[in-house]
């Protein structure tokens, strides 16, 4: 159920005065019963008064004023909600001093809270991956009956310390062994607290935030004044040399400083990165220690703390910015997972602007890491941490400092200069070779030698490639040797599954390329291509492989046979299965299941290696719920969804499960792991608790036809749609509609009556009330007086703009030639900004933002994406 009931809606001011960082909260308490107001000016005694419930998750230094804390008693003591969060072990990562001056501890002292460091902890602490100490997430339980709703399950916490509560505070979160409170609640006053000694990032919608909400706001009535707005104050905007800032107005005083450290940065990393490297035009600064996480559409650098730590927080967030979901970024996490590098980068930069002995303090901490997970260097196997799902490993840290060690410290800028610009560029087998494969192979190239043999005495898996430069005229001769000699093993070295590989990469070969390939070599990808595509004269030479003595070949000869509908082969690949190696075992297991057979041994659950089961299926609920499948101790898949909200016409909000990603890492597909995980994910409590789920993936996706056999149906496909910004002619407005741009003071009549337009849209997640601030272009039409119509985009930099939405008040007459006039008055600010060209993504049914943009002279195509949705009890 959703927690916040009643007539009245429950209004949260979320402070981000102190610290700006948790978007989260902004983006999801959205619809349903809850009206949300940022707010970016100081808290006062008139401002929270209109509140039902105040949100303060504050770690970052910032100042708290004396009237600050006597507004926020007030509220409290006459019957408001606080609710409270901040994290002791950032705090002491960002300014290394106790967590005393923390803004959140200022405000919890007030109520006799105390956060304590991670020294005071009665545990042993871990070292996380942003290189804090204290508890994480796995090490807290949630407490029942603290308060009413509140889920069975810890939400997901950022490393946290303990808390010192007051007589009288009730504990809702707390260390599983010792009892600690992490969190806690208190009645003062006439009204509540929750203090959270972690962020807020990661408490789940439903599972945490709206029973929290629903308590802390307790049996308040009405609160004075009208409407309360989205948002209250706003970003300054200032051009410094060329580079254009957005900056929270409480820290506006120091652009000057921060345009200078980007500057700074600028410069160091494009002699690092080289031409691949573009420099930002316009920046977001925001007054917060805590960096957005690079799938998050909020795009900020982080700008509270001491110089070191600003300095460390901006080199961070733009070297992640400048990898993520780009060739080399990928490449990278291959060996180096998720955001080694780029911290790597950001710690040769502090040290380039003299902060060593800060850089020094974190080195350090990944080596304490590193001794308490892998003292010896060589029991993880950084080639099989998973690179899809934030993870992270100090041993990555390692690894890229003893490279520096051995072949020079200009050893990274040598290999972003051999590293391919465009994924197309990456000439190595992209099968065969695994990530971790092909990133060995440029490291060598950077290096000047072969470096298989550095990663296998580290407990590395490698597969070398030959050291041969992709522009040699030998290249394309090693390359295919490799393969060929992994095709051709006449013994078990190179088992079923890697022979398989060998083939998908030989099988795409030119006629020409193919034709100089050994006789059996070419005659095993013909058919091994054949059997791929069910081209029926693969059957005769995969029948004779199959009946043969070589076992890795039969096997895969079965497999194949199988797959094609040859089920007669079924017994042939069970007796084949035992001995094979793992991933083989699995993908055999998977097919003779789906002929209804029995296949021991090839199946997750079942999966053995000597002697000892090594497959497992690993589920966790925090704020979402999160499945792997796991073999020999490492992840190879996931599946990650979370209980939210949809929004349905007329204002109503049913529980939503959203699934955001189900992933197969390439070398364990085929094996139907995503199924198993995809239905584990699907009959989880969290998932059973919605009335319907939904999720968003591409109609070329191999997983679209698993998810309509769970009750998915395409509720929309998704098109882009694009025009050049100097084309088309003006657009004149019907008589008596009046076009203009949207100032200032339109802000808040802008969003309220985009709130209105949409309320009776069916939405798969709430809609975020829109920004509307710099890098927002924007119109408004009006009719004697009255708002009719908004049509607004956003653009900053290079050459594309995004055209957000076009509304227009339903009813009113010629409602299509209204949109199409205020898109007309938008584009030329797009272009007068710098874009060339304006895009759109939009549904394929007729609507009239769809009827619009053809209007208006944009060119339609499929983007591939569709929407899919369920019921499973409304």
């Amino acid at each position: 159920m959703y927690a916040l009931s009643g007539d009245r809606k429950v209004r949260v001011l979320v402070d981000h005065y102190h610290d700006a960082g948790e978007q989260y909260i902004r983006t999801n308490l959205r619809g349903g019963l809850v009206q949300a107001t940022v707010c970016r000016e100081r808290l006062t005694w008139d401002l929270l008064s209109r509140y039902h419930v105040a949100i303060i998750d504050a770690t970052g230094p910032a100042p708290v004023d004396a009237a600050e804390l006597q507004a926020v008693e007030r509220f409290v003591a006459e019957g408001g909600g606080l609710l409270l969060a901040g994290s002791a072990p950032h705090y002491d990562l960002v300014t290394g001093g106790p967590p005393t001056g923390m803004p959140a501890a200022r405000f919890a002292e007030v109520f006799g809270f105390e956060f304590l460091s991670a020294g005071d902890a009665a545990d042993p602490t871990r070292i996380d991956p942003d290189l804090r100490i204290g508890y994480r997430d796995d090490q807290i339980e949630a407490l029942a009956g603290a308060v009413e709703g509140f889920a069975a399950h810890p939400p997901g916490l950022t490393t946290c310390a303990p808390l010192r509560i007051p007589e009288g505070a009730r504990p809702l979160l707390a260390h599983a062994d010792t009892a600690e409170p992490v969190a806690a609640v208190a009645e003062h006053g006439a009204g509540r607290v929750c203090v959270s000694a972690s962020p807020l990032t990661r408490f789940n919608v439903l599972a945490h935030l709206n029973p929290l909400l629903a308590w802390l706001s307790g049996d308040a009535g009405e609160r004075p004044g009208g409407d309360v707005p989205a948002e209250i104050g706003g970003p300054t905007a200032r051009t410094i040399r060329g580079l254009k800032l957005i900056c929270d107005e409480s820290i506006a005083g120091r652009a000057e400083h921060f345009a200078e450290l980007i500057r700074r940065f600028d410069s160091f990393i494009a002699d690092l990165m080289g031409e691949r490297w573009q420099s930002p035009e316009t920046v977001r600064v925001a007054q917060t220690s805590l960096r957005p996480r690079p799938w998050e559409d909020d795009d900020f650098l982080p700008a509270a703390g001491p110089d070191p730590a600003i300095a460390y927080n901006i080199a961070t967030t733009l070297a992640v910015k400048a990898l993520w979901h780009g060739p080399k970024g990928d490449l990278l996490t291959g060996l180096f997972p998720e955001a080694t590098v780029p911290r790597h980068i950001a710690l040769r930069f502090l040290d380039d602007l003299g902060f060593g002995d800060y850089a020094d303090r974190l080195r350090e901490r990944a080596k304490q890491a590193l001794e308490a997970s892998d003292p010896t260097r060589a029991e993880t196997d950084l080639a099989r941490v998973y690179w899809a799902t934030e993870q992270w490993h100090p041993k990555g840290h390692w690894l890229l400092h003893e490279l520096e060690s051995r072949f020079g410290e200009d050893f990274l800028r040598r290999l972003f200069e051999v590293l391919p610009n465009k994924r197309d560029d990456d000439p190595l087998p992209q099968t065969w070779a695994w990530r971790s494969d092909r990133l060995a192979y440029y490291l060598g190239l950077a290096a000047g030698e072969d470096v298989t043999s550095l990663l296998r005495e580290i407990g590395t898996t490698i597969h070398p490639l030959p050291l041969t430069p992709p522009d040699d005229d030998g290249f394309d001769a090693a390359m295919r040797e490799t393969l060929v000699r992994t095709v051709l093993a006449d013994d078990d070295r190179a088992g079923a599954t890697r022979r398989m590989e060998a083939l998908t990469d030989l099988s795409r070969l030119t006629p020409d390329e193919r034709a100089e390939l050994p006789d059996r070599a070419r005659e095993l990808t013909e058919a091994f291509e054949r059997s791929a595509a069910s081209d029926t004269r693969a059957v005769g030479p995969l029948e004779t492989l199959a009946r043969g003595d070589d076992p890795e070949h039969a096997a895969w000869a079965a497999l194949q046979l199988v797959t094609m509908g040859l089920h007669r082969w079924a017994d042939r690949l069970a007796e084949l299965l035992p001995g094979r190696d793992l991933r083989f075992r699995l993908m055999a297991g998977h097919a003779l299941r789906r002929l209804g057979r029995q296949a021991p041994g090839g199946s997750l659950e079942g999966l053995t290696a000597e002697g000892k089961r090594v497959g497992e299926l690993e589920t966790v609920a925090r704020d979402m719920v999160i499945v792997h499948p796991k073999v020999e101790g490492y992840e190879v898949a996931n599946v990650l969804a979370e209980a939210g909200l949809a929004v349905f016409p007329h204002g109503h909000v049913a529980t939503q499960f959203y699934v955001y990603w189900v992933h197969t890492l390439p070398q364990w597909r085929r094996s139907g792991l995503s199924r198993l995980a995809f239905a584990e994910a699907m009959a989880h409590p969290e998932a059973q608790r919605c009335s319907c789920f939904a999720l968003n993936t591409g109609t070329r996706n191999n997983a679209h036809a698993l998810y309509r056999e769970f009750g998915y149906v395409d509720m929309d496909h998704r098109e882009r749609a694009t025009k050049l910004l100097c084309t088309g002619t003006p657009a004149t407005p019907p008589d008596g509609v009046v076009i203009r741009p949207v100032g200032e003071d339109d802000h808040e009549p802008v969003r309220r009556f985009l709130s209105d337009y949409h309320a009776d849209a069916f939405t798969l997640s709430p809609l975020p009330v829109p920004h509307l601030g710099e890098g927002t272009f924007a119109a408004l039409a009006e009719r004697e007086g009255a708002l009719i119509g908004v049509a607004f985009a956003q653009y900053e930099e290079g050459e594309g703009a995004a055209v957000q939405d076009v509304a227009v008040t339903e009813g009113e007459d010629n409602r299509p030639e209204i949109g199409v006039a205020l898109l007309a008055r938008v584009h030329p600010m797009l272009a007068g900004a710098g874009a060339k060209r304006a895009t759109a993504y939009v549904c394929s049914d007729p609507g009239l933002l769809t009827d619009v943009l053809c209007r208006a002279g944009y060119s339609r195509e499929s983007s591939g994406g569709v929407n899919m949705f369920g019921i499973r009890d409304l």
